[in-house]
């Protein structure tokens, strides 16, 4: 089981925006990538980054846990079906649903 956020960056040249997975079960993140404009283009690319990261390391995930952002599309959906991975959405306004992430953004906001 997979959960994922978005968080941001202060950068130098502006606000970046940086993709995340933990793995709940091993406590193992994987930062999937900066960018300072994010767009659902950016995150199918993302969702086949996981999934070749997985495979190179022999595991395979069941079940990825996300908040509902604008950037998570019905194709960045399709790819992790593809790969027999079924997501859950958090619900609206239910930021401890996502815990495991949330926490792990708070963490790296404090350093």
């Amino acid at each position: 089981m997979l959960a994922t956020d978005f968080f941001h960056i202060d950068a130098v040249n502006g606000r970046d925006c940086a993709r995340f997975v933990i793995e709940i079960e091993r406590r193992v993140v994987h930062l999937f990538g900066v960018t300072t404009k994010p767009n659902c283009h950016w995150v199918v690319q993302m969702a086949r980054n996981l999934f070749c990261d997985l495979e190179e390391a022999m595991r395979s995930i069941r079940l990825l846990f996300g908040d509902r952002d604008t950037k998570s599309t019905a194709a960045s959906d399709e790819v992790l079906r593809s790969e027999g991975t079924e997501t859950a959405r958090t619900p609206v306004r239910a930021p401890r649903v996502n815990a495991f992430a949330e926490r792990r953004v708070e963490a790296v906001r404090a350093d």
